[in-house]
């Protein structure tokens, strides 16, 4: 906008009802055509000394345009042949209207970076937004949104947006966003529960779940983190997210419902946000104190030991006498005491839980 004012007509006075309005007309610079008028706006005259309007202009001044606008301003009467104009002046506006706040910022946290997104801006001069982090600027996006990778401690940050148009002028910021990462490390485990385990067809009789837990590496090796998942049948593999375990050495612990706790032979290096892979299957060394049997030769695989019904660290008379139990009263479905996994209580649980007894099966740990 460009600001006019002028003096009103000497016939624009108390006593006199000659002028009934003022015409405003604007015009690009004149080049070699002469000037080319385009209304804007009439006011009605009302005998004030002086007048003022906003008049719009075609654009703002910027490099490579002066944004240089006409005005004259032509004093109407009742008749279209009776008139009086003004002197033409020229003027130009600067740009310094910010945009509006950006609208509903939404952050979430997601593996790898904070997901931020909001409203797109409707000013037709708009040219960028601006991205703070606690404050601080951390970057710029043409678009309504942007992902921020480099939030990756475990914290809790404050975001704002701002808008920007094209001559510099910045928006009030956004509304804040809070965002708490607490990124989750990831561990592979493969393992095979020796009971489930059938040789003949290389795999488990059914998925089940286990649970691992992270360990200190030194005495009393208390537990830091653990989550539960599932074991596959066919690829003996489960994928177990850990979300509070700092990075560091820990033990990996295998806890399942009737197996015998197992543990890594050392602590493993752990990455908090990375994916760690351990199998127990390859080889007995796998386990602390070599606590896996062998359950197949081609190829070769070990297992968790089972029969440890009541999860008491070993495999004794009890764990024998709550299958046979079992057993005899045709217990079936999904009971601790169905070593198998086939959904019945039979002679075939008993008989592993028994031979494991015999040989003294227990944890071992470190």
């Amino acid at each position: 906008f460009a600001n006019l004012r002028w003096a009103r007509s000497g016939y624009d006075v108390i006593g006199q009802n000659i002028i009934t309005g003022y015409l405003i007309e604007r015009s690009l610079p004149p080049g070699s055509i002469g000037f080319a008028w385009n209304t804007v706006t009439t006011i009605p005259a009302t005998k004030n000394p002086q007048y003022f309007y906003p008049a719009p202009t075609l654009n703002d001044s910027m490099n490579g345009n002066s944004g240089t606008t006409f005005f004259r301003i032509t004093a109407q009467t009742s008749d279209p042949n009776q008139y009086w104009r003004s002197n033409i002046m020229s003027g130009y506006s600067v740009d310094n209207l910010a945009p509006f706040a950006p609208q509903n910022l939404s952050a979430n946290s997601l593996i790898s970076y904070v997901a931020l997104d909001w409203n797109q801006n409707l000013e037709a001069d708009l040219h960028h937004y601006i991205i703070y982090r606690d404050g601080i600027q951390i970057a710029t996006s043409v678009n309504s949104d942007y992902n921020d990778a480099t939030a990756l401690e475990d914290s809790t940050y404050n975001y704002q947006t701002a808008a920007v148009d094209i001559h510099g002028n910045i928006s009030d910021l956004s509304n804040i966003v809070n965002v708490t990462i607490n990124h989750f490390g990831n561990i592979n485990l493969t393992a095979i529960f020796e009971g489930f385990y059938d040789a003949s067809s290389n795999q488990m009789s059914i998925s089940d779940t286990a649970t691992v837990t992270l360990r200190n590496s030194s005495s009393p090796y208390a537990a830091v983190d653990f989550t539960k998942s599932v074991i596959n049948n066919v690829s003996f593999t489960g994928s177990f997210n850990m979300m509070n375990a700092a990075t560091g050495n820990y033990y990996v612990v295998v806890t399942h419902r009737n197996t015998i706790e197992t543990w890594s032979t050392n602590p493993v290096g752990y990455t908090s946000g990375g994916t760690i892979n351990y199998s127990l299957i390859t080889s007995s060394a796998q386990a602390y104190g070599n606590n896996l049997k062998n359950v197949d030769a081609s190829p070769v695989r070990y297992a968790n030991y089972s029969g440890d019904i009541n999860q008491d660290a070993t495999v004794d008379v009890t764990d024998i006498v709550n299958i046979f139990n079992d057993g005899n009263n045709f217990i079936s479905g999904y009971v601790n005491t169905d070593l198998t996994g086939d959904n019945f209580v039979d002679v075939t649980d008993l008989v592993i839980a028994y031979n494991n007894s015999n040989n003294f099966v227990s944890v071992i740990r470190p």
